[in-house]
């Protein structure tokens, strides 16, 4: 599966961007409950979160996995102080599911596991990412992953170890039809409404159980006249 690299430059890569707003607003919503639980929680005995990993749904029916794997009281500190103003580098993952009754039992086990495994062991092993989130949508077929790090190294080494890799070329084909995934920055930290976008992959499986193929783009997002990203606000 080779790349599909392109550039797009100034307003054709906002405007292209912007028919992706719906995915800004849902990693706006994510980093939300990131807040939520480590800045407003305050059913522990002077806000001390002690946990690091819980599953919670919300009114709209979405189920997600929070975890953040230094705890909930170290990520409380760090928005304390100044530094939370600088900015997070993020990962947004956002896929939809193969219909049913093209996923079988054993993948689906499969799948549950390995996200088990990222949500605990393996995410312990990288002591800049912040927070990772898992988002099953309302109608079981849209899954989102968010992950939140402190060093864009961090980010780039969460998203290429052995693990991920694995998941993606022996799971993902059989399981999702397409995916994107948007990295890039949140220039004001947790709080921020502005993101720049780096660039952003996608995956498309649709085919893959009659060719063996998967299509693959990736596309950079440039500021006209400058070797920059586009930022958006919303």
């Amino acid at each position: 599966m080779g790349d599909n690299r392109s550039r797009i430059i100034g307003n054709d890569a906002k405007k292209a961007l912007r028919s992706f707003e719906d995915d800004f607003l849902s990693l706006h919503e994510l980093v939300d409950q990131i807040i939520l639980k480590v800045v407003t929680d305050t059913s522990h005995p002077n806000g001390v979160i002690e946990r690091s990993d819980d599953v919670f749904s919300l009114e709209s029916g979405k189920q997600i996995r929070r975890v953040c794997p230094r705890g909930y009281s170290s990520l409380r500190n760090y928005l304390q102080k100044a530094e939370s103003k600088r900015c997070l580098y993020f990962s947004h993952f956002s896929a939809r599911k193969l219909p049913k009754e093209r996923i079988c039992l054993d993948l689906e086990q499969q799948v549950v596991q390995a996200e088990h495994l990222m949500c605990t062991s393996e995410i312990q092993r990288y002591k800049d990412i912040a927070a990772f989130l898992i988002c099953q949508e309302h109608n079981k077929e849209d899954v989102q992953m968010v992950t939140i790090a402190r060093t864009p190294q961090a980010l780039d080494a969460w998203c290429t170890n052995t693990f991920y890799a694995h998941t993606m070329k022996e799971l993902a084909p059989w399981y999702y039809e397409k995916v994107r995934i948007h990295m890039g920055r949140l220039e004001q930290g947790l709080r921020s409404n502005v993101f720049t976008v780096l660039r952003t992959t996608f995956l498309d499986y649709s085919d893959f159980a009659q060719t063996h193929q998967s299509h693959r783009v990736v596309r950079q997002w440039a500021a006209e006249g400058v070797d920059n990203t586009v930022t958006l606000s919303l």
